[in-house]
């Protein structure tokens, strides 16, 4: 066995512990991200609304004010 290296007794409490911490902090990045989801589509729908006003304005199909 080289020198300076420690032998670490499994510990299945401490493992548990960290597969936990690591899944709870996933959770929370994975609800942070769809959280903030709701602007983006909003402003993708009214992209989407003024480009397909636009094509019906270049095509005539709009009526004159």
């Amino acid at each position: 066995m080289p020198s300076g290296t420690a032998l670490v007794e499994p510990d299945p409490k401490r493992i548990a512990r960290e597969w936990n911490r690591e899944i709870e902090a996933e959770i929370r990045r994975l609800a942070e991200r769809e959280g903030g989801q709701w602007g983006r589509n909003v402003v993708w729908a009214l992209l989407a609304l003024a480009w397909f006003v636009l094509v019906l304005e270049c095509l005539g199909i709009l009526p004159r004010p």
